[in-house]
Protein backbone atom coordinates (compact mmCIF):
# COMPACT_ATOMS: atom_id res chain seq x y z
CA UNK A 1 0.00 0.00 0.00
CA UNK A 2 1.44 3.02 -1.21
CA UNK A 3 1.33 5.75 1.43
CA UNK A 4 0.13 9.35 0.79
CA UNK A 5 2.32 12.25 1.52
CA UNK A 6 1.14 14.82 3.30
CA UNK A 7 2.23 18.14 2.42
CA UNK A 8 4.81 19.72 4.56
CA UNK A 9 2.91 22.59 6.80
CA UNK A 10 3.49 26.45 5.93
CA UNK A 11 5.99 28.37 8.18
CA UNK A 12 3.75 31.11 10.42
CA UNK A 13 2.19 33.79 7.90
CA UNK A 14 3.33 37.57 7.96
CA UNK A 15 0.57 38.41 9.87
CA UNK A 16 1.01 36.28 12.88
CA UNK A 17 4.85 37.18 12.91
CA UNK A 18 3.98 40.99 12.68
CA UNK A 19 1.45 40.09 15.39
CA UNK A 20 3.81 38.89 17.57
CA UNK A 21 6.46 41.65 16.97
CA UNK A 22 3.13 44.44 18.14
CA UNK A 23 3.37 42.06 20.98
CA UNK A 24 7.34 42.15 22.26
CA UNK A 25 6.94 45.82 21.64
CA UNK A 26 4.14 46.60 23.45
CA UNK A 27 5.70 44.49 26.09
CA UNK A 28 8.89 45.57 26.40
CA UNK A 29 8.42 49.69 25.34
CA UNK A 30 9.22 50.93 29.48
CA UNK A 31 12.13 48.72 29.18
CA UNK A 32 13.80 49.37 25.84
CA UNK A 33 13.30 53.29 26.10
CA UNK A 34 15.77 52.84 29.49
CA UNK A 35 18.30 50.66 28.42
CA UNK A 36 18.54 53.11 25.13
CA UNK A 37 18.92 56.11 27.56
CA UNK A 38 21.46 53.72 28.73
CA UNK A 39 23.18 53.63 25.67
CA UNK A 40 23.01 57.24 25.07
CA UNK A 41 23.49 59.05 28.02
CA UNK A 42 27.16 59.75 27.47
CA UNK A 43 26.17 61.89 24.41
CA UNK A 44 23.26 62.94 25.53
CA UNK A 45 25.38 64.67 28.32
CA UNK A 46 27.75 65.86 26.10
CA UNK A 47 25.47 67.66 23.93
CA UNK A 48 23.80 69.50 27.59
CA UNK A 49 27.47 70.05 28.55
CA UNK A 50 28.48 71.48 25.40
CA UNK A 51 26.12 73.46 25.47
CA UNK A 52 26.72 75.17 28.78
CA UNK A 53 29.88 75.98 27.72
CA UNK A 54 28.59 77.57 25.29
CA UNK A 55 26.62 79.93 26.71
CA UNK A 56 29.13 80.81 29.43
CA UNK A 57 32.22 81.10 26.89
CA UNK A 58 31.35 81.07 23.48
CA UNK A 59 33.14 78.37 21.17
CA UNK A 60 33.46 80.82 18.71
CA UNK A 61 35.77 83.21 20.72
CA UNK A 62 37.63 80.39 21.69
CA UNK A 63 41.38 80.86 20.94
CA UNK A 64 43.88 78.16 19.64
CA UNK A 65 45.12 76.96 23.06
CA UNK A 66 41.40 76.87 24.50
CA UNK A 67 40.22 75.28 21.66
CA UNK A 68 43.14 72.60 21.54
CA UNK A 69 42.45 71.77 25.31
CA UNK A 70 38.75 71.74 24.75
CA UNK A 71 39.62 68.74 22.01
CA UNK A 72 42.19 67.16 24.03
CA UNK A 73 39.02 66.79 27.01
CA UNK A 74 36.67 65.97 24.15
CA UNK A 75 38.14 63.48 21.93
CA UNK A 76 39.22 60.83 24.78
CA UNK A 77 35.60 61.83 26.16
CA UNK A 78 34.24 60.33 22.40
CA UNK A 79 36.48 57.37 22.34
CA UNK A 80 35.36 55.74 26.05
CA UNK A 81 31.82 56.66 25.28
CA UNK A 82 32.00 55.30 21.53
CA UNK A 83 33.69 52.14 23.72
CA UNK A 84 31.21 51.95 26.49
CA UNK A 85 27.86 52.16 24.22
CA UNK A 86 29.23 49.67 21.63
CA UNK A 87 29.57 47.54 25.44
CA UNK A 88 25.97 48.31 26.51
CA UNK A 89 24.68 47.62 22.92
CA UNK A 90 26.08 43.98 22.71
CA UNK A 91 24.94 43.12 26.04
CA UNK A 92 21.48 44.47 25.08
CA UNK A 93 21.32 42.42 22.31
CA UNK A 94 21.72 39.90 24.04
CA UNK A 95 19.06 41.05 26.53
CA UNK A 96 16.77 41.08 23.56
CA UNK A 97 17.21 37.43 22.65
CA UNK A 98 16.38 36.48 26.64
CA UNK A 99 13.26 38.64 26.39
CA UNK A 100 12.07 36.70 23.49
CA UNK A 101 13.17 33.43 24.45
CA UNK A 102 11.95 34.06 28.29
CA UNK A 103 8.80 34.87 27.28
CA UNK A 104 8.08 31.69 25.34
CA UNK A 105 9.87 29.72 27.61
CA UNK A 106 6.94 30.95 29.71
CA UNK A 107 9.51 32.49 32.30
CA UNK A 108 7.97 36.30 33.68
CA UNK A 109 11.64 37.75 34.33
CA UNK A 110 12.04 41.03 35.41
CA UNK A 111 14.18 43.73 33.73
CA UNK A 112 17.22 43.69 35.82
CA UNK A 113 17.05 40.01 36.15
CA UNK A 114 17.13 39.90 32.36
CA UNK A 115 19.85 42.63 32.54
CA UNK A 116 21.64 40.59 34.95
CA UNK A 117 21.98 37.34 33.04
CA UNK A 118 22.69 39.35 29.78
CA UNK A 119 26.00 40.75 31.69
CA UNK A 120 26.64 37.72 32.53
CA UNK A 121 26.85 35.60 29.33
CA UNK A 122 28.55 38.51 27.69
CA UNK A 123 31.98 36.76 27.19
CA UNK A 124 30.46 33.37 26.40
CA UNK A 125 28.07 34.88 23.85
CA UNK A 126 31.15 37.49 22.60
CA UNK A 127 33.52 34.31 22.41
CA UNK A 128 30.67 32.30 20.13
CA UNK A 129 30.05 35.53 17.58
CA UNK A 130 33.46 35.96 17.21
CA UNK A 131 33.88 32.13 15.85
CA UNK A 132 31.03 33.00 13.83
CA UNK A 133 32.44 35.67 12.82
CA UNK A 134 36.08 34.49 11.90
CA UNK A 135 34.25 31.18 9.79
CA UNK A 136 31.58 33.05 7.89
CA UNK A 137 32.67 36.83 7.67
CA UNK A 138 36.26 37.56 8.05
CA UNK A 139 38.19 34.17 5.96
CA UNK A 140 35.08 34.58 3.38
CA UNK A 141 35.50 38.34 3.18
CA UNK A 142 39.10 38.29 2.72
CA UNK A 143 38.98 35.54 0.33
CA UNK A 144 36.76 37.66 -1.50
CA UNK A 145 39.07 40.54 -1.51
CA UNK A 146 42.04 39.00 -2.70
CA UNK A 147 39.91 37.78 -5.90
CA UNK A 148 38.66 41.12 -6.47
CA UNK A 149 42.27 42.62 -6.60
CA UNK A 150 43.50 39.37 -9.34
CA UNK A 151 40.60 40.34 -10.75
CA UNK A 152 41.50 43.92 -11.08
CA UNK A 153 45.45 42.75 -11.77
CA UNK A 154 44.13 41.02 -14.63
CA UNK A 155 41.57 43.43 -16.25
CA UNK A 156 43.56 47.06 -15.61
CA UNK A 157 46.56 46.15 -17.74
CA UNK A 158 43.88 44.68 -20.64
CA UNK A 159 42.60 47.92 -20.45
CA UNK A 160 45.21 50.17 -20.41
CA UNK A 161 46.58 48.82 -23.83
CA UNK A 162 43.33 50.31 -25.30
CA UNK A 163 44.70 53.54 -23.85
CA UNK A 164 41.34 54.89 -23.20
CA UNK A 165 41.15 56.49 -19.79
CA UNK A 166 37.26 56.64 -20.37
CA UNK A 167 36.73 52.46 -20.41
CA UNK A 168 39.37 52.04 -17.52
CA UNK A 169 37.25 54.66 -15.31
CA UNK A 170 34.32 52.91 -16.11
CA UNK A 171 35.34 49.53 -16.36
CA UNK A 172 36.51 49.89 -12.68
CA UNK A 173 33.88 51.62 -11.31
CA UNK A 174 31.50 48.31 -12.58
CA UNK A 175 33.69 45.69 -11.20
CA UNK A 176 34.19 48.35 -7.38
CA UNK A 177 30.19 48.37 -7.58
CA UNK A 178 29.65 44.69 -8.14
CA UNK A 179 32.03 44.11 -5.17
CA UNK A 180 30.17 46.46 -2.87
CA UNK A 181 26.57 44.67 -4.61
CA UNK A 182 28.28 41.00 -3.90
CA UNK A 183 29.88 42.00 -0.05
CA UNK A 184 25.76 43.65 0.66
CA UNK A 185 24.57 40.54 -0.95
CA UNK A 186 26.46 38.45 1.04
CA UNK A 187 25.84 40.06 4.39
CA UNK A 188 21.98 39.38 4.15
CA UNK A 189 22.40 35.81 3.00
CA UNK A 190 24.74 35.14 6.52
CA UNK A 191 22.37 36.88 8.18
CA UNK A 192 19.60 35.19 7.40
CA UNK A 193 21.69 31.91 7.13
CA UNK A 194 22.59 32.61 10.83
CA UNK A 195 19.09 33.65 12.12
CA UNK A 196 18.48 30.61 14.37
CA UNK A 197 22.51 30.44 16.13
CA UNK A 198 21.76 32.90 18.80
CA UNK A 199 18.51 31.33 19.71
CA UNK A 200 20.29 27.93 19.93
CA UNK A 201 23.03 29.37 22.17
CA UNK A 202 20.53 30.67 24.29
CA UNK A 203 18.91 27.15 24.48
CA UNK A 204 22.32 25.30 24.58
CA UNK A 205 24.08 26.90 27.12
CA UNK A 206 26.03 25.32 30.14
CA UNK A 207 24.68 22.23 28.44
CA UNK A 208 27.25 19.96 26.67
CA UNK A 209 26.61 21.17 23.43
CA UNK A 210 29.80 22.05 21.29
CA UNK A 211 30.02 24.76 19.16
CA UNK A 212 29.95 21.92 16.08
CA UNK A 213 27.08 20.57 16.78
CA UNK A 214 25.19 24.12 17.58
CA UNK A 215 26.12 24.80 13.97
CA UNK A 216 24.96 21.20 12.97
CA UNK A 217 21.74 22.36 14.65
CA UNK A 218 21.33 25.44 12.51
CA UNK A 219 21.85 23.63 9.62
CA UNK A 220 18.73 20.92 10.35
CA UNK A 221 16.48 23.90 11.63
CA UNK A 222 17.37 25.86 8.53
CA UNK A 223 16.71 22.93 6.00
CA UNK A 224 12.80 23.14 7.99
CA UNK A 225 10.97 24.83 4.54
CA UNK A 226 13.69 25.91 3.02
CA UNK A 227 13.44 28.19 0.90
CA UNK A 228 9.92 29.89 2.38
CA UNK A 229 11.56 29.96 6.09
CA UNK A 230 14.65 31.70 4.08
CA UNK A 231 12.69 34.11 2.23
CA UNK A 232 10.73 35.47 4.60
CA UNK A 233 13.95 35.53 7.21
CA UNK A 234 15.78 37.64 4.00
CA UNK A 235 12.40 40.08 3.14
CA UNK A 236 12.12 40.19 7.31
CA UNK A 237 15.86 41.63 7.61
CA UNK A 238 15.40 43.43 4.85
CA UNK A 239 12.28 45.23 6.13
CA UNK A 240 13.87 45.87 9.46
CA UNK A 241 16.87 47.85 7.98
CA UNK A 242 14.62 49.37 5.67
CA UNK A 243 12.30 50.40 8.28
CA UNK A 244 14.87 51.51 10.16
CA UNK A 245 16.94 53.84 7.57
CA UNK A 246 13.19 55.43 6.91
CA UNK A 247 12.86 56.22 10.36
CA UNK A 248 16.36 57.59 11.26
CA UNK A 249 16.10 59.56 7.36
CA UNK A 250 12.39 61.38 9.62
CA UNK A 251 14.56 62.07 12.70
CA UNK A 252 17.17 63.69 11.07
CA UNK A 253 14.76 65.47 9.89
CA UNK A 254 12.83 66.75 12.44
CA UNK A 255 15.75 67.02 14.50
CA UNK A 256 17.04 69.43 11.88
CA UNK A 257 13.61 71.58 11.83
CA UNK A 258 14.37 71.70 15.79
CA UNK A 259 17.73 72.86 15.71
CA UNK A 260 16.78 75.80 13.79
CA UNK A 261 15.64 77.87 16.62
CA UNK A 262 18.66 78.62 17.89
CA UNK A 263 21.27 77.50 19.92
CA UNK A 264 18.76 75.66 22.81
CA UNK A 265 16.85 74.41 19.71
CA UNK A 266 20.16 72.96 18.30
CA UNK A 267 20.70 71.35 21.57
CA UNK A 268 16.96 69.73 21.65
CA UNK A 269 17.42 68.92 18.09
CA UNK A 270 20.74 66.93 18.43
CA UNK A 271 18.81 65.16 22.03
CA UNK A 272 16.13 63.81 19.76
CA UNK A 273 18.51 62.76 17.22
CA UNK A 274 21.00 60.61 18.95
CA UNK A 275 17.85 59.56 21.28
CA UNK A 276 15.58 58.79 18.05
CA UNK A 277 17.92 57.18 16.32
CA UNK A 278 18.97 54.54 18.83
CA UNK A 279 15.57 53.95 19.16
CA UNK A 280 14.94 53.17 16.28
CA UNK A 281 17.46 51.05 15.91
CA UNK A 282 16.92 49.00 18.80
CA UNK A 283 13.26 49.15 18.82
CA UNK A 284 13.46 47.39 15.06
CA UNK A 285 16.23 45.33 16.16
CA UNK A 286 13.79 43.92 18.73
CA UNK A 287 11.11 43.54 16.11
CA UNK A 288 13.58 41.46 13.55
CA UNK A 289 14.62 39.64 16.88
CA UNK A 290 10.97 38.38 17.52
CA UNK A 291 10.38 37.86 13.73
CA UNK A 292 12.93 35.31 13.26
CA UNK A 293 11.99 33.63 16.86
CA UNK A 294 8.70 32.67 15.51
CA UNK A 295 10.21 31.35 12.49
CA UNK A 296 12.59 29.44 14.85
CA UNK A 297 9.97 27.84 16.90
CA UNK A 298 8.08 26.68 13.64
CA UNK A 299 11.61 24.81 12.65
CA UNK A 300 11.82 23.56 16.04
CA UNK A 301 8.43 22.12 15.96
CA UNK A 302 9.41 20.83 12.62
CA UNK A 303 12.18 19.00 13.56
CA UNK A 304 11.74 17.70 17.55
CA UNK A 305 7.87 17.97 17.93
CA UNK A 306 8.21 20.86 20.35
CA UNK A 307 8.61 24.94 19.67
CA UNK A 308 10.56 25.29 23.05
CA UNK A 309 13.87 24.00 24.88
CA UNK A 310 13.65 25.25 28.15
CA UNK A 311 17.25 25.66 29.09
CA UNK A 312 16.99 26.09 32.95
CA UNK A 313 20.75 27.36 33.03
CA UNK A 314 19.86 30.41 31.83
CA UNK A 315 17.45 30.90 34.33
CA UNK A 316 19.64 30.14 37.52
CA UNK A 317 22.38 32.82 36.46
CA UNK A 318 19.77 35.55 37.90
CA UNK A 319 19.91 34.13 41.25
CA UNK A 320 23.51 35.42 42.30
CA UNK A 321 23.77 38.74 42.47
CA UNK A 322 26.96 39.06 41.54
Amino acid sequence: EIKSQQPSPLPPSYKEIFEEIGRQLKLRKSALFKRIFLITWPYILLIIVSYVLNLIYDFKSFSQDQTFTYLKILIPYLLVAAFYSSIVRFIFKIEKQIWIDSFFDKKNLEPSESWRIAKKLFWPAFAFRIKLWLRYYFIPIVVIIIAFGLLIQVFVPTFNSSNSYEIILNSSLILFAVFVIGLVAYGYYLKTKLRYTYFIFLDKFGTASSYKSMLEEMNKLNNVSKSETFKKSLILSIGANSLNSIAQLAIESISFGVSQFGNTGKMVGNIMRVYGEEASRQATDLGNIAAQYVLYRFARKEVYGTEQEVNENIYKMFVSKS
